[in-house]
Parts: structure tokens; C-alpha cells; sequence
């Protein structure tokens, strides 16, 4: 009988709850690109979950490392102030920014 093969889920520790340091710029506008700096965001990229603006969640993103994350805006992100939530293995972290009506 041959061996089955089981996928290895990613080790995220749970003891490492995610920290927003920064988003850059903070004033943003469906589209934009946003760099997000802190820490504990994911030992590996499968590690951070998700990254959430106001109710939206940010498809079109690109983990850099565990200290950095790039976010494209969604396009249905709504206007006003608004929390970006990040949740990874450790938990979540939320940093207040302003989206824009678009033009």
C-alpha cells in the first residue's frame, strides 16, 4: 500500500499577534496603492489571512515579508474614515485611515 501524500499546512504561530506600525499614506483613494510596516504580519506569506479595508477585503495584495505588506485600495472600498484590519496567525491589528471618493 502505497503512503498517502498530505499537504503540510503552514506553521503561523499564535503567540505573535500582528502590530501596525504604519500605513503609507493613510489618505486613500479605491485603487491606491497603500505599504502597511509593523510587525508579526506572517513567519510566510500563507501566514497573513487576510488584510480588510472597512468591510472590504483587499484582494490584490503582496506580502513583502513579516514587517510588510503592499495593499491595492478596492475599488469598493467606500468612502470615509475606516479601519484596514490585518489578520494573520497571531490574530488581527487594525490602523484607522481615510478612503477618498473617487474621481
Amino acid at each position: 500500500m502505497k503512503p498517502i501524500l498530505v499537504k503540510e499546512e503552514p506553521i503561523c504561530s499564535p503567540n505573535k499577534r500582528p502590530h501596525i506600525d504604519a500605513v503609507e499614506p493613510d489618505e486613500v483613494k479605491p485603487g491606491d496603492k497603500m505599504i502597511v510596516t509593523g510587525r508579526f504580519f506572517g513567519e510566510k506569506k500563507e501566514c497573513l489571512y487576510k488584510v480588510i479595508i472597512g468591510s472590504e477585503e483587499a484582494k490584490n495584495l503582496t506580502y513583502i515579508n513579516e514587517q510588510k505588506v503592499e495593499v491595492i485600495v478596492p475599488d469598493s472600498a467606500r468612502p470615509g474614515m475606516t479601519f484596514l484590519n490585518i489578520q494573520s496567525g497571531g490574530g488581527a491589528a487594525r490602523s484607522a485611515i481615510l478612503v477618498q471618493r473617487a474621481q
